[in-house]
């Protein structure tokens, strides 16, 4: 039993293993940013992600399928890859943060001043409007 444990996991060399393995974690990052990009409006930059991902793809999965057969162990390396790769996908884009979000608030103007200071201090860049509402002046503050 302990031998065909080990042939199992001795029949393809490390090296292939290690390969297939980042070259999957490589992958699947890739295509996390080239969603994120696209979905952003980056689309040049999103096409180039996308034609490393698919060069990647081809080559990997291809080496997988033709020797799953002989080493299924191929197999579960390329999906432990995939998973590993979504995860770090997700890591890149939180430290990448592609894209600015833009929060409109509409304030009076006696408090507006408190929150414009309290935003700047905190690094937030503020942006302000006055504004006349129905029954009184506002201040429109647009946040990044």
């Amino acid at each position: 039993m302990f031998e065909s444990i080990w042939n199992f996991l001795t029949s393809v060399p490390f090296w292939e293993l290690a390969l297939i393995f980042f070259s999957k974690i490589i992958e699947v990052a890739i295509g996390t940013m080239r969603i994120i990009l696209i979905s952003k409006g980056y689309k040049k930059p999103g096409s180039i992600l996308a034609f490393f991902e698919v060069l990647l793809w081809i080559f990997v999965a291809s080496t997988v399928i033709m020797g799953m057969t002989d080493a299924p162990l191929k197999g579960i390396i390329y999906a432990l890859g995939f998973a590993i790769g979504v995860y770090i996908g997700s890591i890149i884009e939180n430290k990448v943060a592609v894209g600015k979000i833009l929060i409109h608030v509409i304030s009076s103007k006696e408090t507006s001043m408190d929150i414009i200071s309290v935003l700047r201090q905190s690094g937030h860049g503020v942006t302000s409007l006055d504004a006349h509402g129905k029954d009184s002046d506002r201040v429109v503050l647009m946040i990044f």
